[in-house]
């Protein structure tokens, strides 16, 4: 599902590697979310037989990706697992937060090894730990987050809600540190905010969404203060992930509109430009793959294809056909949106 798709399903009143974890959300957004759960921050009794049992069989040694499917699980409103990055064994299906999934979008993992899913019609964020034992939850109040992003040389989290409730609707960014978290701040000129991510140890978040007349916007934010960077080089149709690899020291760009193109990742500088380029396979007919999620981890990159139900890992920067598929069987994933890479830590 595009951020088009997104917007125009939204109830509110706009249109606009290692371990693993995919989540995977719904088809359209769902009904029922007025004023969202607010739930409370909380350190739960870690007394889940499921997360005991994938503590147990979760190596803390191990890599591990996270899988976001929105559209998942027996009722259909999400569901997150856990495979092992390098072999792509499926290891655990994470136990819901207490306030349950309701479309889970996108996710980032800490230094610690701890993940974090925007889980979007709650207006939470919940955090599980490395062998997926859930840890607590922050509450972003009317807001519909989609996205996050962990900065390691501070210890702050920044949310990307896409939308918030009520007229007329436009997203924001939350930054979250030290238990507390910072008002809904709005990027310039940017309407609905998709996707952020740190530039390695700067402080500077890179943020890519929607703009005012619903063109591809990438902002910066740095020291409390937004700043509009046209990305040269490259036309993005629909703002896509936005990630930072520590091996080629960029900040990289994805389009989620793929098709009848092949599926692109830029390399942008601090200015914008465009300075290098990495294409990946699409096996369908007439390049249909739609890429709202990837993650970059070393000389990999996992890649969520929500068009195909597929995740995939693929060389990087080279690029070029996938090296392992993750699935879960019978019939793969219904559809996958967001990816993290838990680091090998205890």
């Amino acid at each position: 599902m595009t951020q088009n798709e997104i917007a125009n399903n939204t109830r509110v009143a706009t249109s606009p590697l290692t371990l693993g974890f995919i989540v995977l959300g719904a088809t359209s957004l769902l009904g029922g979310c007025a004023g969202g759960a607010q739930w409370a921050r909380a350190v739960p009794p870690l007394s889940s037989a499921a997360a005991l049992r994938a503590s147990k069989h979760c190596c803390s040694r191990q890599k591990t990706l996270f899988v976001v499917v929105t559209e998942g699980g027996t009722n259909l409103l999400g569901v997150v697992y856990g495979f092992d990055y390098n072999t792509g064994q499926l290891l655990m299906t994470l136990t819901p937060p207490p306030e349950g999934w309701n479309y889970p979008m996108g996710a980032c993992s800490d230094s610690s090894g701890n993940v974090y899913i925007a889980n979007h019609y709650s207006q939470t964020v919940d955090e599980y730990s490395h062998s997926g034992v859930y840890i607590f939850t922050i509450s972003v109040p009317s807001q519909y987050p989609t996205n996050c992003a962990f900065d390691r040389s501070t210890g702050t989290l920044a949310i990307a809600n896409f939308a918030s409730y009520g007229f007329p609707g436009t997203g924001s960014i939350v930054i979250y540190a030290n238990g507390k978290e910072s008002a809904p701040l709005q990027p310039t000129d940017m309407t609905h905010p998709y996707s952020l991510a740190y530039q390695g140890n700067t402080g500077r978040l890179w943020i890519d969404g929607a703009g005012l007349a619903g063109e591809d916007q990438y902002d910066s934010y740095f020291k409390g203060a937004f700043a509009v960077v046209p990305i040269q080089g490259a036309a993005i149709s629909y703002a896509g992930q936005v990630m930072w690899s520590a091996q080629t020291r960029t900040m990289i760009v994805g389009d989620q509109y793929s098709f009848h193109k092949p599926i692109t990742f830029y390399s942008v500088d601090s200015k914008g430009n465009v300075t290098g380029e990495t294409t990946l396979d699409c096996p369908y007919q007439n390049d249909a793959c739609g890429i709202p999620a990837a993650t970059v981890k070393g000389p990999g990159i996992v890649v969520a294809d929500n068009t195909n139900g597929t995740v995939k890992r693929f060389p990087y920067p080279a690029g070029g056909s996938y090296v392992i598929n993750y699935s879960v069987p019978p019939y793969g994933f219904m559809e996958p949106f967001g990816v993290a890479v838990s680091p090998d830590v205890p």
